[in-house]
């Protein structure tokens, strides 16, 4: 978890100029979906560590997946956005919030 963590870190802060804020586990429940919503940040960075092809998001009406487990995603969230599992299985992502650096 340390050397994840400290992965996305060298990524936000030399790629994106952000720095990392909360980071948690986001379990979706089979058959549930989140409520259509704007984030404050400008986006979140994924690891997917359990998902399948029924698990996506909805963003401005498009659909996205992130297919791969284990790989990093960034996630753009200051958009009207919603996470569906529409399977029968769990879902989990480790979430790692961001927020830009002061000037």
């Amino acid at each position: 978890v340390e050397q994840a963590y400290q992965f996305v870190k060298s990524i936000a802060e030399n790629t994106y100029n952000v720095r990392i804020g909360r980071v948690r586990l986001m379990r979706l429940l089979p058959k549930t979906c989140l409520s259509y919503h704007i984030d404050p940040e400008e986006f979140r960075f994924h690891i997917p560590l359990v998902t399948n092809q029924k698990c996506f998001f909805v963003v401005e009406d498009q659909v996205f997946r992130m297919p791969d487990p284990f790989c990093l995603y960034k996630f753009q969230t200051n958009t009207r956005h919603t996470a569906v599992n529409a399977s029968f299985e769990i879902r989990d992502h480790i979430v790692f919030d961001t927020f830009q650096n002061s000037k």
